[in-house]
């Protein structure tokens, strides 16, 4: 029984030292990104909504409404400009009197989602919508178009490889190793922008009196916001 024992005692041993010997020597490390970027789009919405107890009247002054404001703006002649219709609607319009439904007449909506690379010219957007009375000017917003976005992720991503590499030569040449090929990488985390309500500002002296829409048309300041990345290298050591 002790010989049994004893034997396998041996093979454990020796599998043991073999497996830690042909065991490869690694070095794991994160490598870690934070980039400041810049919003390249501007976006806003524009509702113009109209009244009426004629269902037609209603729906022809909103759509009068909605292609004058476009006009306007088309000939700001913004760049990257991108103009949609977000939303169209007309319903009636119900109050309960005396006990009973009474009708108020119709109201008709449309409203247009208004994007643009120059985002401090927003301002004269809004100056249109103040011009032509539209009373629903809301979701102002910056954001990366997804060109820039793809690019500003595959710079961070190049920079936390470095930094990785950077980490992992530093550890193997404090324990008197030398960093080998790379076995595995993979990206662990990322922060996205989430881009703050921009920052408007009215627009005073000789600008303001040049714009052709509208005076007094307030600048959009777009800001910074952080993008952040993470992988997770593992190095082999020599």
């Amino acid at each position: 029984m002790k010989s049994i024992i004893t034997i396998i005692g041996v093979c454990l041993f020796s599998f043991s030292s073999f497996a830690a010997e042909t065991l490869p020597r690694q070095v794991s490390v994160s490598g870690e990104c934070n980039h400041v970027v810049s919003p390249d789009r501007g976006s806003i919405t524009l509702v113009v909504e109209y009244q009426n107890m004629d269902l037609t009247k209603a729906t022809k002054e909103a759509a009068m409404s909605y292609e004058r404001v476009t006009a306007q703006i088309k000939k700001l002649n913004l760049k990257n400009l991108n103009m949609r219709t977000s939303e169209y609607s007309v319903h009636e319009i119900k109050a309960w009197e005396n006990n009973r439904s009474v009708n108020k007449g119709f109201q008709a909506r449309m409203g247009i989602w208004i994007s643009t690379s120059e985002i401090g010219r927003i301002g004269e957007v809004i100056a249109i919508a103040s011009k032509e009375k539209v009373k629903n000017v809301y979701s102002l917003q910056t954001y990366l178009s997804d060109e820039k976005q793809l690019a500003e992720e595959i710079a961070c991503l190049e920079d936390a490889s470095q930094n990785a590499r950077h980490k992992a030569q530093k550890m193997a040449s404090a324990l008197g190793a030398k960093l080998g090929k790379v076995m595995i990488m993979n990206e662990s985390g990322r922060s996205l922008p989430s881009w703050p309500q921009p920052v408007m500002q009215r627009a005073y002296g000789a600008k303001a009196m040049a714009m052709e829409s509208a005076d007094m048309a307030p600048s959009v300041e777009s800001g910074t916001q952080n993008l952040s990345l993470s992988i997770q290298v593992t190095f082999a050591l020599e």
